[in-house]
């Protein structure tokens, strides 16, 4: 369950758009020559120092949202969001669909995720922003098949984390493949 949360600290925060930020120094976006052997460190300090600013950011507002009262609702009835959830093991197990005062819950939720996940415009790597995209939209099709009452609570519960556990491989490969380059 702890990997669980560590996991939803980085998702969902889970259906950002995209900005371009730009780590090369406007001397280096002037300059047309290969990357000379002392640039490629420098730009992997920064790259590293970006994603590590990010996640750092996105990990103290999805901490507020859930310690909010909106997170402290959606955490006891209808997602277990931190690994500290008592009710984890009735949640994912649940087979009752949302109420409607659930489903206003969830909306809100959901909305108030949005400030979370436009912190994540701020990496400088496109392949990044793309993959915290795309699990976002993965997300957010599970909370919508939910707040429509085409899923019950414990297949939410599941396929959220399903899909937490695959960013979470997805996200340690594409670190794994910036460090080659």
């Amino acid at each position: 369950m702890k990997k669980i949360y560590l996991l939803g600290l980085l998702l969902p925060v889970i259906a950002a758009g995209c900005a371009n930020t730009q780590t090369n120094s406007p001397k280096a976006l002037l300059d047309n020559s290969a990357p000379t052997a002392t640039a490629m460190p420098n730009q992997m300090s920064l790259d590293k120092a970006n994603i590590d600013s990010v996640l750092k950011k996105v990990q103290s507002c999805v901490k507020d949202l859930n310690n909010g009262s909106i997170g402290k609702s959606v955490d006891g009835q209808i997602l277990a969001l931190t690994y500290t959830n008592p009710n984890a093991k009735s949640l994912f197990n649940s087979d009752a669909i949302l109420s409607n005062d659930q489903v206003k819950t969830l909306e809100a939720f959901k909305r108030e995720t949005q400030r979370c996940r436009q912190i994540t415009n701020e990496f400088s790597n496109p392949k990044l922003k793309k993959l915290y995209q795309q699990g976002f939209a993965k997300l957010d099709r599970v909370y919508d098949d939910l707040m429509f009452k085409k899923v019950t609570i414990g297949v939410a519960n599941q396929e959220r984390a399903l899909l937490i556990d695959d960013f979470s491989i997805q996200w340690r490969d594409a670190i794994k493949t910036q460090k080659m380059q």
